[in-house]
This record gives C-alpha cells, sequence and structure tokens, in this order.
C-alpha cells in the first residue's frame, strides 16, 4: 500500500470506504473511547512487518479472504498499561479488498493502541490501529486524554516531523475533546504554513471557538478554487456549525461578499447564533440567489424572533416558498 493511499486511510474518518459492490461505513476516530478501551498505548514505531498466516475475517454481512500480519513494534514510551517489554509483537490483517483497514505505519513515530490477545497483542481498532505522536519535553499531568494530546501536539511543534504528519496531527486533535486539545489547535492556527494553519482554524471554528474566523474569511473571499481544496471544505464545514453572536459582523461580511458555498456556511451560522443582531443581515439574505442560503434566512428570522409556526423544514419550504419568502418580506418592510 502506497504512502498516499494509507495517508487517505488515516484521513478518512469522514468517508465511505467501498467493498465491492457496496458501501461500507467507516467509523469515525474516536481518541477518547481508543484510550479507554485499550488494554496498553505505547508511543513507538513499527520496525518491521511479516506474514504469518492467511485466515477469513467473519464480519457477519460477509466473509473477507485477509493476510495475518505481524509487526514488530518498538516501544518509546508506555502511556497506559504494562506490556511487560520494550519490544511487542502485534497481530494484524490485511484483507484482500479495501474494508477500512489501514496498514500500520512503519518507521514512524505513533501512538499506538493495544489489546492483548493471548500471549501477544493485537490493535485496538484494526480501523485506528494508531494515531500520529511525537515525544514531548512538555510535563506530564491532567488525564490520560490530555496526555495523549500532548504528544499529537507535539507533532505540530517538532522539527522533524513532516508536513504530511502535521496535518495529521491537526486532524487527530480536531476529534479529541477537552482544553488541552483546543489549546493545541489554536497553538497550530498561528503557525505560517497555510494547510496547516487553516485545517486548526477550522476545527476550532467546529468547536465554535471563533479566534480564528478572521484569517478564516480572509481565505474563503480569496480567489476561487475548482475544485475547491481541502481546506476550504474544512472552512466551510467550520464556519456553518459557528454559533458564537460575536461572529455576527463578520459573518454578515461573508453572506454579502461570498461565493455561495460561503454564503450558504454564514447564513447557517447566523441562523445558529439566535443572536438579534442577526436578524439584519438574515433579513438581506431572503434576497439571495441561492435557494439554500434564503432557507437558512428564514428558519433563522422564525428562531431569532419566536415564531415556530414561520419555521418550514427543507421539503416545506422547497413546496412552499414563495410564501414564506413573502411573510419574511413583508415583516422585514413592517420592522
Amino acid at each position: 500500500m502506497t504512502m498516499k493511499s494509507n495517508r487517505l486511510l488515516i484521513l478518512g474518518a469522514f468517508l465511505l470506504a467501498l467493498s465491492r459492490a457496496e458501501a461500507r461505513p467507516v467509523p469515525i476516530l474516536n481518541v477518547a473511547d481508543l484510550a479507554s478501551t485499550a488494554d496498553v498505548i505505547v508511543l513507538g514505531k513499527i520496525v518491521s512487518t511479516r506474514l504469518v498466516g492467511v485466515t477469513t475475517l467473519d464480519l457477519g454481512v460477509e466473509k473477507v479472504p485477509s493476510r495475518v500480519m505481524a509487526g514488530e513494534l518498538h516501544a518509546r514510551e508506555v502511556l497506559k498499561g504494562v506490556p511487560g517489554a520494550s519490544d511487542i509483537t502485534v497481530r494484524f490483517f490485511l484483507p484482500g479488498y479495501f474494508i477500512g483497514y489501514p496498514t500500520p505505519p512503519v518507521g514512524t513515530s505513533a501512538i499506538f493502541f493495544l489489546n492483548q490477545k493471548g500471549q501477544g497483542y493485537d490493535f485496538t481498532s484494526p480501523y485506528y490501529p494508531s494515531v500520529v505522536g511525537a515525544p514531548t519535553a512538555a510535563p506530564d499531568g491532567g488525564t490520560l486524554v490530555d496526555r495523549l494530546t500532548m504528544r499529537v501536539g507535539a507533532v505540530i511543534e517538532s522539527a522533524e516531523t513532516s508536513l504530511d504528519q502535521k496535518r495529521q496531527a491537526v486532524f487527530v486533535l480536531g476529534l479529541t475533546p477537552g482544553a488541552k486539545s483546543t489549546q493545541m489547535l489554536q497553538a497550530a492556527s498561528r503557525l505560517y504554513e497555510p494547510t496547516v494553519r487553516l485545517n486548526a482554524v477550522a476545527a476550532l471554528l467546529r468547536r465554535n471557538d471563533i479566534s480564528g474566523l478572521k484569517p478564516a474569511a480572509e481565505a474563503l473571499l480569496g480567489p476561487a478554487e475548482d475544485p475547491p481544496s481541502e481546506v476550504t471544505q474544512n472552512l466551510l464545514s467550520g464556519i456553518g456549525l459557528v454559533k458564537d453572536p460575536n461572529a455576527v459582523p463578520t459573518l454578515a461580511t461573508l453572506l454579502k461578499q461570498g461565493r455561495a458555498p460561503v454564503r450558504r456556511a454564514a447564513a447557517s451560522a447566523l441562523a445558529r447564533t439566535a443572536s438579534p443582531s442577526a436578524i439584519d443581515a438574515l433579513a438581506q439574505a431572503l434576497d439571495d440567489g441561492d435557494h439554500q442560503v434564503r432557507y437558512y434566512a428564514v428558519i433563522g428570522l422564525a428562531d431569532i424572533t419566536g415564531q415556530p409556526s414561520r419555521r418550514p423544514n427543507a421539503d416545506d419550504f422547497r413546496d412552499r416558498e414563495a410564501s414564506y419568502l413573502s411573510y419574511w418580506k413583508e415583516w422585514r418592510r413592517a420592522r
């Protein structure tokens, strides 16, 4: 498996894995769940892998032929459990076709989640055997998840890690709960490298942290991309989840000046703020040329003004859009 395909597997928490004729959902990465479920967690490197047999994985709905592999894992630091030795043999599977199981990274520092199986170990999750990690000189403290977070964040700070690893670290931090991961993302959002910085900003926006909203807006109001980059898509999804009323002025600017996808995200966020300060911008959006923007304007106005009977669902708005727009435009004129 190439490094590129392996990276796509690691970053594919929101994708659907394809297996022959049907789509197979890949579970979303949950670091806290991995941490609580694992018997042993180590920071280390897999130094080699070898084929030890073949088997058939019974997935309930189908049976998948698979190679059984053994990896020699050298543990530099034990974060949970007592593996009994610094060199650990861990078993994993390589299915005959893609079902979402990645190849564990070889020769790269990472955090590995293990469960004891007989005299050896299996990975806690076949979908997420590891996350990126690096040693840190910072003093330990807090919960186990906090300690894991520090080692993921160390990837971003290290001069020895690649740009791809830093992007992966931002991805992992974005799916890791807690104040510590927020602090790490805030630090990453101040970096010069744009993809790391803006992906960190997007992750913060999804947490309703608007500290990076201004650079996000500047990026989205820049030249159009065709197709939009992954960073742009992440920024749009992040902005669409903002609900901090302090974001209203910037969101209003995006609603006036942005392209349709940007205006949709801004209108969605303005509606989520539930703030009276968003009324003017949403009222103006009733005349927007995009159907989805107009829908967000209507539901936002209904929520903010306390008129649930004037708040349509998506199907109702599609069927009776003219009626809803007429009501809210008349409300706007009367106001």
